[in-house]
């Protein structure tokens, strides 16, 4: 026996969601922060949002989510170019190490010697050198 039974109109009523979306002002707000290497809670306070509010946001708006995505691939490139025009063009050999080890996986040559600047001096003992016609 039922103790409780649903009115018809329960399932008649129309269910709507409600999705929630950045304006062009607010993505331009969040491209900008992510451009400047913010992420996380960071990123969302100063693109003007609570961090568990922007959470929510990127779940819901994929175009907020992609603001995110591309203000950090724009700032990388815009660093990684000019990394390699400061090496290739200015011959910086700073830079050139840089790219070689952080971009391309080279690694440093070690030095085959000790660097440091200590100096090591060896006593052997060895047995003194008899000298004929010297006591003996």
């Amino acid at each position: 026996m039922r103790q409780f039974e649903l009115s018809s109109s329960f399932f008649s009523m129309d269910v709507t969601i409600k999705r929630i979306k950045a304006t062009e002002e607010e993505i331009k707000d969040i491209f900008d922060a992510a451009f400047r290497g913010l992420d996380g809670d960071a990123l969302a306070l100063v693109a003007g949002f609570d961090p568990t509010q922007f959470q929510v946001l990127c779940q819901s708006d994929e175009i907020a989510a992609r603001a995110v995505q591309y203000g950090k691939a724009m700032c990388e490139a815009r660093l990684s170019g000019a990394a390699l025009d400061k090496a290739l063009i200015d011959g910086d050999v700073k830079a050139i190490m840089f790219l070689l080890t952080h971009k391309h996986g080279w690694k440093p040559a070690k030095p085959e010697a000790d660097s440091s600047n200590e100096i090591i001096i060896r006593l052997e003992n060895a047995e003194p050198q008899i000298i004929p016609g010297e006591n003996g």
